[in-house]
């Protein structure tokens, strides 16, 4: 069992992030997005589950006008551009789909928004409709949110290229560009309507129309002027151990060639398909190549390098540091890597890619 001492976030239990629809006039609350999710079924229902959260999103809170950048990719910005729409100031809701998330909240911070919602549109992740979800298919419900990383960087951020071993040096937090600036959140997309449908501006194009039922509209701003978006992201950055489990077979004809077959061990949520489907099929592959060792007196020709990483939502960070840790020798003696994340999904026949090593 290895261990390295990593950097993650998380909001606290007793303190989740919000977001909500103020009206400046009175002070009122319009519409409050705060704790955890509702629950589709009963089996969904556990206290240890962290209400929604994107890992490496700053703290911070921000009051400010909303607008709508579509999937947030770089030609997204650029047609706000071309209309004169600045982000400059305000908070930007995007959907997900297209790009990475975290190039999401990048090109948005680029671009200078004070802060950043993620969400799930119907269109994207429900595509037989609104009706027909989880848990009658496996369509994303509007109670359902998709959490992750948005941090920039594979690996443990503190610690680039090194591993994060005991005397590794590690950089500031604040002397990173692979960790956001501005505040994010991730809502679900029965919360995203209800920002986006008061939403001020003209009309979007046909391409950045999503499945809500509603007018797209760019916005800043909603109709109702007196209308603002705080967004309250209470994350704490916290350094954590993390463990890897390296199991090895010796090889009988080739001991210094392996061969590696790995899957991570961590999950945002519960995990069923990603990654506890992935570590299923590594226990059982594990325990019958066990008893072949015990009951026979067959042994491989290469050594076999079993796998079990930790902190891999994150940012890949179990792999990643012991990979930096053992660079020399992977590079010299790894034949091949076989990843078993996400083993089992949906109902599809054997699919394998491929990377040259």
């Amino acid at each position: 069992m290895v261990r390295y001492d990593v950097l993650l976030s998380m909001p606290p239990r007793d303190k989740p992030n919000a977001v909500k629809i103020l009206d400046t006039s009175d002070g009122s609350v319009v519409w409050n997005v705060e704790g955890p999710e509702k629950t589709a079924e009963p089996s969904e229902n556990d206290t240890l589950v962290l209400p929604p959260f994107l890992g490496y999103s700053p703290p911070g809170i921000v009051e400010a006008d909303l607008m709508y950048a579509n999937y947030g990719t770089k030609e997204d910005f650029q047609e706000l551009e071309n209309r004169g729409l600045s982000c400059t100031g305000n908070i930007v809701i995007m959907r997900y789909g297209k790009i990475f998330r975290g190039n999401k909240v990048q090109n948005a911070q680029e671009c200078g928004a004070a802060g950043v919602l993620l969400y799930s549109d119907p269109a994207d992740y429900s595509p037989e409709g609104m009706n027909n979800t989880f848990p009658k298919t496996w369509w994303l419900p509007g109670t359902g949110t998709q959490r992750g990383t948005i941090g920039m960087a594979d690996g443990d951020p503190l610690t680039p290229v090194l591993p994060s071993i005991d005397g590794i040096y590690r950089i500031s937090r604040n002397d990173t560009d692979t960790i956001p600036k501005i505040p994010a959140q991730v809502i679900t997309y029965d919360d995203a309507v209800e920002f986006l449908k008061r939403l001020a501006g003209k009309e979007v194009p046909p391409e950045w129309v999503g499945g809500l039922g509603i007018i797209y509209t760019f916005g800043p701003g909603f109709v109702d002027a007196n209308l603002k978006v705080k967004l309250e992201v209470n994350n704490q950055f916290v350094t954590k151990p993390t463990y890897n489990v390296i199991g090895t077979i010796i090889g009988k004809e080739e001991p210094d060639r392996m061969v590696l077959m790995g899957n991570h061990r961590d999950a945002w949520v519960f995990g069923a398909v990603d990654p506890s489907s992935g570590t299923a099929v590594m226990m059982e592959m594990s325990r019958g190549v066990g008893e072949l060792l015990t009951k026979t007196d067959w042994r491989p020709r290469r050594s076999i390098v079993f796998c079990s990483w930790g902190a891999e939502e994150y940012s890949l960070i179990g792999s990643y540091e012991w990979v930096e840790e053992n660079r020399n020798m992977l590079s010299d003696r790894a034949v091949m890597y076989l990843n078993l994340d996400t083993a089992v999904v949906g109902n599809y026949s054997l699919l394998a890619m491929a990377t040259l090593l």
